[in-house]
């Protein structure tokens, strides 16, 4: 149960002082490089002194657990409005595009040519 409930409250923390820091840095893999370190060097944002202040701003049930780390973009057009969005995809499937303000999943697309029971985290889907 914990791990269908998505928790981003570093995310979400640091979306109330700015969605992208002028020098921000991407991490183009997964676990940041190709060690999967997890560890950016360019991080300055959060530190030891402040981390304490991050407070969780919202919680969303996923239905099922995560199967990727959330993608933010922090420009989407959703009607005539451009807003932040996280992107999930879940173990059963489906993908989701949540409102990164406040938790709420704006929609859903679940990918019905896959079979998404048949799959092999080495080599990818089987069958």
């Amino acid at each position: 149960m914990a791990r269908s409930l998505l928790t981003l409250a570093a995310v979400a923390g640091l979306l109330s002082a700015t969605l992208l820091p002028a020098g921000a840095t991407s991490w183009p893999v997964f676990g940041f490089d190709p060690a999967r370190s997890g560890f950016n060097t360019a991080e300055h944002t959060l530190t030891v002194g402040n981390v304490h202040r991050l407070r969780e701003r919202w919680q969303v049930s996923l239905g099922n657990d995560a199967d990727s780390t959330p993608i933010l973009l922090d420009k989407v057009r959703v009607g005539r409005a451009e807003v932040p969005m996280l992107f999930q995809t879940t173990k059963s499937g489906v993908t989701l595009g949540i409102d990164a303000r406040t938790g709420k999943i704006i929609w859903q697309f679940y990918d019905t040519r896959l079979d998404h029971h048949q799959f092999d985290a080495g080599r990818g889907p089987v069958g």
